[in-house]
């Protein structure tokens, strides 16, 4: 049980390390695609969706790592982990007063739970090609 808990929370943390990476990236190589915080511009649709393909991304990421990590049930557990992203994607999404659109946070929450299965998946995947050799 604290295995796989411990699994989900690691599936999480790789996500978040990946998707502020990723933006911090994002900004260094192209600093007039994404605004700063401090200006009150709109976010262009352009980066909505680099954004939400960058999120779902990580999420993949994060059900591989919860999967390679979990000792039973890996879709069980990305399905967890896309359970819990969604729960703090709601916090995230009151605090944040509306800078980015209904429809991204809609679109976002519908397809996390597949996107983290999707990675444990792929870890079914990996594992078994490599048991072939």
């Amino acid at each position: 049980m604290q295995c796989n808990i411990l699994a989900v929370a690691m599936g999480y943390v790789t996500a978040v390390i990946l998707v502020v990476l990723s933006f911090g990236i994002l900004s260094r190589v192209s600093p007039n695609f994404v605004p700063s915080t401090s200006q009150n511009t709109s976010l262009s649709t352009t980066l909505l969706l680099v954004t939400l393909a960058l999120s779902l991304l990580a999420a993949i990421a994060g059900g591989f790592v919860t999967a390679l990590l979990s000792k039973s049930s890996r879709i069980r557990l990305a399905e967890a982990l896309g359970g819990f992203m969604i729960l703090l994607g709601i916090l995230t999404m009151m605090m944040e007063h509306g800078t980015k659109p209904l429809w991204w946070h809609i679109t976002l929450f519908f397809f996390l739970i597949p996107s983290t299965v999707s990675g444990a998946w792929l870890h079914a995947a990996v594992t078994k090609k490599h048991k072939k050799w």
